[in-house]
């Protein structure tokens, strides 16, 4: 089986996606939550991740984006 280096965006299928940027890949992104008081309930905030974006439960990260994605989580986010 040879290595895979995935660099960007990949499909579900887990193969790298083709063409341009989508208007989703940049630019200011708007939140599900308009007060950060939110995340004190997070079962709450990871189930309305979840109905907004139900891929979300079979997308599969790679696994040197794991370390990056668990450091974003914690960071808090800035106004």
């Amino acid at each position: 089986m040879g290595r895979h280096h995935l660099a960007g965006p990949v499909r579900r299928d887990g193969a790298p996606r083709r063409g341009p940027p989508q208007p989703a890949d940049r630019g200011r992104i708007p939140t599900l939550f308009d007060d950060d008081s939110v995340f004190e309930r997070p079962v709450h905030v990871i189930c309305t991740l979840k109905e907004h974006y139900p891929a979300a439960a079979d997308t599969v990260l790679h696994p040197a984006d794991v370390p990056f994605f668990v450091s974003l989580c914690k960071t808090p986010a800035s106004r």
